[in-house]
């Protein structure tokens, strides 16, 4: 105990600058600064991340004049689980799932002994690559003409390095 009431003595002490320093205080009439960094939680941050992510596709959809191609994000729980995932897709590829679904339920119909095969996620946005390249050309040109899209492009890579830093993936 004594030992820390020497130490805070100490610390109480020096709480005049002295010399050089003190000069400089008293020249510039100054106050401290303290700079506080709060700490957000990471559910807290994701949500922002989701936020950047609507605030991004609503700007590109409005700009964009091909349907197709509008972002759209959505939650949905994959076959064998209660856990729902948030996942952004351009039309193209919803209606790609679509008919890929359609065609598989029409030969379960035609025939009943055959197995209907649907295409994986993986093999759909293989299929849709061209698309996937105007997607991209499209982005890039609204990130050089259009300065609100410009910034919420910028914002949600932020937000996103900063949550994956925080998750220890990046």
């Amino acid at each position: 105990m004594f030992l820390l009431l020497s130490l805070s003595g100490n610390a109480l002490a020096q709480d005049e600058p002295s010399g050089p320093v003190r000069d400089q205080a008293q020249n510039r009439n100054l106050p401290v600064e303290i700079v506080v960094t709060p700490t957000m939680r990471l559910g807290d941050l994701r949500k922002l991340v989701e936020r950047a992510q609507d605030n991004l596709f609503a700007r590109f959809n409005a700009l964009n004049d091909d349907d197709d191609y509008n972002i759209n994000c959505f939650r949905y729980a994959t076959t064998g689980t209660h856990i729902r995932v948030r996942i952004c897709v351009p039309k193209f590829l919803e209606l790609a799932k679509a008919e890929n679904a359609s065609e598989a339920m029409f030969s379960m119909a035609t025939d009943p002994y055959g197995s209907p095969y649907l295409l994986s996620n993986r093999e759909l946005e293989s299929e849709k690559s061209r698309e996937y390249e105007v997607l991209e050309d499209k982005m890039e040109q609204f990130a050089e003409e259009n300065q609100q899209f410009r910034n919420a492009a910028e914002n949600l890579i932020i937000l996103q390095r900063e949550y994956l830093a925080r998750k220890g993936r990046l």
